[in-house]
């Protein structure tokens, strides 16, 4: 499939394709971040679970007690999203991945693992091929 080329408006100056490629490609880097941050938190909240709950605590009934106060209290600070079943399935994410970050790195935002994305200096018209996500300072 090909990807269809974006039309410019009648009368917008060339460089707003080149600000319409960096505005485009940090969206979706952002969207990945936000995606690789709620997969860690969710993963992160599970495991505290996990942890509270073997805390030589009889699992059901105690279990069942802690993931329904913090249920209450997290909709009370956060609003919705943080019901009993929802706190359920990211203690079941980390059971079912227990190793998922034991041991790895957790890289943010993917950095340095997303592919090169040609960046061109406009007043030059050249190509610099650059990882975008590692193009923040410190990489």
């Amino acid at each position: 499939m090909m990807a269809k080329r974006k039309v410019r408006a009648k009368g917008t100056p060339p460089i707003f394709d080149r600000i319409r490629e960096i505005v485009e490609a940090a969206q979706a880097n952002v969207a990945r971040t936000v995606n690789t941050t709620q997969v860690v938190a969710n993963w992160l909240i599970g495991r505290e679970i996990v942890e509270e709950e073997q805390q030589g605590k009889k699992r059901a009934d105690y279990g069942d007690r802690v993931v329904a106060q913090l249920s209450s209290a997290l909709t009370a600070a956060y609003g919705n999203g943080w019901s009993a079943q929802n706190l359920s399935y990211m203690r079941q994410f980390y059971l079912g991945y227990p190793g998922l970050m034991s041991g790895a790195a957790i890289h943010h935002a993917l950095r340095g693992e997303l592919p090169a994305t040609p960046i061109f200096h406009a007043a030059r018209g050249k190509s610099e091929t650059t990882a975008l996500a590692g193009a923040d300072a410190g990489q």
